[in-house]
């Protein structure tokens, strides 16, 4: 609900685009701070803003729509600032009611007329993307690549070879915004188009573009093709990603989400026998349970789910292989590891167990008391053994790995890949939002990505677990017998993804010739994905806490085994 009394009250003569002529009313931009912390993509809630001003203004207009994207940077008390993207547009009183009702949150303040003609009661300044006017002029300005000039620098738009092809014979005219997203937010266009428009924004050109546009032009399939984007340059600055704009891809929601139903079927099927004892955990790690056959018991229980872990790691070869294609373009040229990028891997990794595992100890002093048992010694295990993780990665330092590293996708996991029904297609290639656009664009050993699949693996069959444990499809007493369950369908699982992964790669140069090799380097992406992960549910979910130990635990008793 919006409090009225609570927005701020912008005074026009005539007309609401008054409010962007001059000097940015004082009002709007003291409201700022107070409205970015309700929105979903705003990613600095932990942060105190300190101020927030208004640093860009691009007007844009067609077929009788009006909007302005604003940059509006925000200053942290505690240092640092970041720029994010609003787009702002009117609504008049008499047409504001449903929007009222069902966007509250996209009404930024009050626009009152002074008595001049033309705007009734007045009404609101809102959030563009509530307006199906805004996403019809976004589409529009890439068809026609149209240009804009702010008060500092100029919002470009282009269209890649493909946007004819997607675009002929669709009907576009039917939008909407998609609920799902977070950092961003996307726009779909009928049956034809994603528009996704990145609300943080970095200097650099976004990875998502960026890899977009080399692998539509490399012709790979399996990633929703590139049709266009918006781009700003100011003078002295790298060039900024606005928005990007994609095919629509067809899609019975995303891999996450058919795992965990596959996971259900799972779960049900081994509650069904109690008589059946769990199989005995593998000895062999991930690398070597893939070169054996999952045993038929184990096969039939997991089902089809097997072949689409293999095909899922087969794509994600094929999408490494075309990444590592250009051997010319300075950006995308693998380049091979050097022993001063193994100390610097080694160093970030370091840096992080070093930041996450000391606030861990103290989180656990002042939550131990609420934690069961098994959650108390899964803990208290891991701040043990807090000098063997540190360890684990010093590995990195005294192995020379013969592997290239190349651009990747960054931050890879089941929620991208979206499943069609019979095939998987990779999406979102921007890496991970909270760090920087440059960091994203490193070039790294691939097995970064294939850590991070495996650690999704892990987190689904918990997630399953937690979710029948809820709908009580078990009694408590049996919950170790099910974990023990759970880790067999991971275990056998995560081996088949990784078969698919080898047998796609063939002898491809950017894979590191010996099992040793691999198994180091992959163990050591294991160990930094889940000290990570520890890190975000200490903060972020709490209840989730238990897959990281499980994962970090595993990782220590098993060094090569992932």
């Amino acid at each position: 609900e919006v409090r009225r009394e609570a927005l701020p009250v912008l005074a026009v003569e005539t007309r609401w685009e008054e409010i962007f002529a001059g000097e940015i009313p004082a009002g709007l931009e003291k409201h700022l701070p107070v409205y970015m912390r309700t929105q979903r993509w705003f990613g600095a809630k932990s942060q105190r803003i300190k101020t927030a001003a208004v640093t860009e203004i691009l007007p844009l207009s067609g077929d009788g729509f009006t909007a302005f994207l604003l940059f509006v940077r925000l200053d942290y008390a505690g240092g640092g600032d970041e720029t994010y993207l609003l787009p702002v547009t009117y609504v008049p009183e008499a047409e504001a009611r449903d929007l009222m009702e069902d966007q509250p949150q996209a009404v930024v303040a009050l626009v009152q007329a002074g008595g001049g003609e033309g705007m009734g009661d007045g009404g609101y300044l809102v959030d563009a993307f509530a307006r199906q006017g805004f996403h019809h002029l976004l589409l529009e300005m890439i068809a026609r690549r149209h240009g804009v000039r702010g008060r500092v620098g100029r919002l470009g738009a282009t269209t890649t070879s493909v946007y004819r092809r997607i675009a002929a014979g669709g009907d576009v005219s039917d939008s909407a915004v998609l609920r799902s997203e977070q950092s961003n937010t996307s726009i779909r266009y009928g049956d034809r188009f994603i528009l996704k428009m990145f609300r943080r924004l970095q200097e650099g050109v976004n990875p998502d573009l960026e890899i977009g546009r080399f692998l539509t032009r490399k012709g790979f399939p399996h990633i929703p093709q590139v049709a266009g984007a918006l781009e700003y340059d100011a003078p002295e600055a790298e060039p900024r990603t606005l928005a990007l704009l994609q095919a629509y891809v067809p899609n019975q929601g995303d891999a996450w989400e058919y795992t965990l139903h596959s996971l259900s079927a799972y779960f049900h099927r081994v509650l069904e026998h109690p008589e059946e004892s769990p199989p005995r955990l593998p000895d062999a790690g991930v690398l070597g349970l893939s070169r054996e056959k999952t045993p038929d018991d184990m096969a039939h229980r997991i089902g089809f789910y097997l072949e689409s872990a293999e095909l899922l790691g087969n794509r994600t070869a094929e999408m490494h292989l075309a990444l590592a294609s250009d051997k010319i373009q300075p950006l995308f040229k693998p380049e091979p590891f050097s022993k001063l990028y193994q100390r610097s891997l080694f160093q970030s990794m370091s840096l992080l167990a070093g930041q996450v595992l000391p606030r861990f100890e103290k989180w656990f002093a002042g939550r131990k008391h609420g934690m069961d048992e098994i959650q108390r010694d899964a803990a208290l295990g891991v701040i043990a053994r807090k000098a063997e993780i540190g360890e684990h990665f010093r590995v990195l330092t005294r192995e020379k790995i013969a592997a290239l590293r190349l651009r990747c996708h960054g931050d890879y996991h089941l929620g991208q890949a979206l499943y069609t029904g019979g095939d998987f297609v990779i999406i979102d290639f921007e890496g991970e939002p909270a760090r920087p656009v440059s960091e994203r664009r490193i070039k790294r050993s691939p097995l970064r990505d294939v850590a991070g699949m495996i650690r999704s693996f892990h987190y689904a069959v918990y997630s399953a677990l937690r979710g029948e444990e809820a709908r009580g499809s078990f009694h408590q007493d049996r919950r170790p017998e099910l974990e023990h369950w759970a880790e067999a369908w991971y275990r056998r699982v995560a081996a088949r993804f990784m078969k698919g992964y080898l047998g796609g790669c063939g002898d491809a140069d950017f894979m590191p010739k010996s099992d040793t090799e691999i198994e180091t380097l992959l163990a050591v992406y294991l160990m930094e994905k889940a000290v990570y992960e520890l890190g975000y549910e200490m903060n972020n979910r709490p209840d989730w806490i238990m897959i990281p130990l499980k994962g970090i635990a595993q990782l220590l008793d098993h060094p090569r085994s992932g």
